[in-house]
């Protein structure tokens, strides 16, 4: 009874109610997702300018509480992570553990992805070590916490971090060296860590 008489008030159908909407929603989330990712393997130099205008879409639609499947907020989160604002890193990470809690597929990986992120842009050390940049055309790690365990990464469809390191000695030519922290610092293979604001 409350529910027809909200949303006769509200002048139609709830959101995540309105097959319609819901089906049309999707496929908007999807394009986004899509550019977004397109922009990255393109290099787009209009990245962070198109990631801005994704960002304020997606922030649109989860306040008018209209992302509404598990396959939605994946796909929500996976482009609202590329905010630079910790806080909208944030939301998109909410939306990924609830992807993830609703059994979208890849979601445990995406909600490692983004707490490491979140982390990264607070200055912190991340946890899973899924978070990278370049420094004079050289790719780096960020700090990788100590007290994170391998077992932690699996459940997550993470790597082992010493895997992770030997991919990235490979990758700098250094083939060979044991693949723990310590090398990479010696080799300046860890990217600084300082709060994005």
């Amino acid at each position: 009874m409350w529910f027809l008489v909200a949303t006769a008030l509200a002048g139609g159908p709830a959101p995540c109610t309105d097959k319609n909407q819901m089906a049309a929603d999707s496929a908007r989330l999807r394009a986004l997702f899509d550019e977004d990712a397109a922009d990255r393997a393109n290099r787009n130099p209009d990245v962070y300018k198109n990631d801005a205008k994704r960002i304020k879409e997606i922030l649109s639609l989860q306040g008018a509480g209209r992302i509404c499947t598990a396959g939605d907020k994946y796909l929500a989160a996976g482009t609202l992570q590329h905010s630079q604002d910790p806080a909208e890193i944030k939301a998109s990470y909410d939306l990924a553990v609830e992807a993830m809690n609703g059994h979208a597929p890849n979601s445990g990986w995406l909600v490692a992805q983004i707490f490491d992120r979140f982390k990264v842009a607070r200055g912190l050390p991340q946890w899973y070590g899924t978070q990278f940049s370049t420094r004079e055309g050289k790719k780096c790690i960020f700090e990788v916490d100590p007290a994170a365990t391998d077992e932690e990464r699996k459940t997550h469809a993470i790597a082992p971090l010493a895997e992770t390191y030997a991919a990235l000695l490979v990758e700098s030519d250094k083939a060979g060296y044991e693949p723990t922290a310590e090398i990479l610092v010696r080799y300046d293979l860890v990217c600084e860590s300082k709060a994005w604001r």
